[in-house]
């Protein structure tokens, strides 16, 4: 219900168990996405490199849509 399922206790359960799997999967994206995003934040701090290495992350996520 937290990843925009409201009705999910309605679903069947094949349906429950597919959309669960889907959801776990896309947490997991998230999560690696996240420490992707954490590392270049902290290689940043170190060189210009990074710096510029993290405005192209950025603006490469940001172009996602």
């Amino acid at each position: 219900m937290s990843e925009g399922h409201r009705d999910a206790r309605l679903y069947p359960v094949a349906v429950v168990w597919s959309e669960t799997r889907i959801v776990r999967e896309r947490i997991a994206q998230r999560a690696q996405t996240d420490a992707v995003v954490m590392q270049t934040v902290i290689a940043s701090m170190f060189s210009k490199e990074g710096g510029k290495v993290l405005q192209k992350l950025l603006e490469g996520m940001s172009d996602v849509g």
